[in-house]
């Protein structure tokens, strides 16, 4: 059995089972992982309102053949930035990139100190990420067309895309820059 203890942002969360959530969490010393949060439904749940959307947390996970979350307690939960619409898409778009494209369990501490830094100032920059994450934008070309003008990141190919172009895939899978 291993035991973690470190920093999280809250990547999001899921039902799971009857009464569990399973959280995807960027965390500092061990990258993207996937928690099982054991009665994380229940009213009751002493877990459940730490573990919302972008809160930064230190938690304490146990691992024997799975992930589970043992342990939260709440650093920050960025209300600023929650109650502005504009930026809290983009938070959580910035969010779901990250869960996409970043394999369990990498380290990834570059990306780790500039999303926190983002979501301090309350201001996150998609391309950024994507630049840490190995997909640069400048110099990139629009997949579809080959326009120099990007607008739009696809997840499911990782590539770039102008404006005209991305309005042929669907939405949920293409952010914008």
């Amino acid at each position: 059995m291993r035991e973690y203890i470190t920093e999280a942002i809250v990547l999001s969360r899921a039902p799971s089972r009857e009464e569990d959530v399973v959280a995807s969490l960027f965390t500092k010393d061990a990258g993207r992982i996937d928690a099982r949060v054991v009665s994380g439904r229940k009213i009751l749940s002493k877990l459940s309102s730490s573990i919302d959307f972008l809160n930064h947390v230190d938690v304490r996970i146990v691992s024997k053949n799975k992930m589970i979350l043992a342990d939260v307690v709440t650093k920050n939960v960025f209300p600023k930035l929650k109650r502005n619409s504009l930026r809290l898409s983009s938070a959580l778009r910035a969010a779901h990139l990250i869960r996409f494209l970043l394999p369990q369990e990498l380290k990834e501490q570059a990306l780790w100190h500039e999303f926190v830094r983002m979501l301090e100032r309350e201001v996150v920059n998609i391309p950024t990420i994507l630049k840490i994450l190995g997909y640069d934008p400048k110099g990139a070309a629009c997949a579809e067309c080959g326009k120099l003008t990007l607008s739009h990141f696809y997840m499911p190919d990782q590539t770039f895309l102008c404006a005209s172009c991305s309005v042929k895939f669907k939405g949920s899978q293409v952010t914008l820059l």
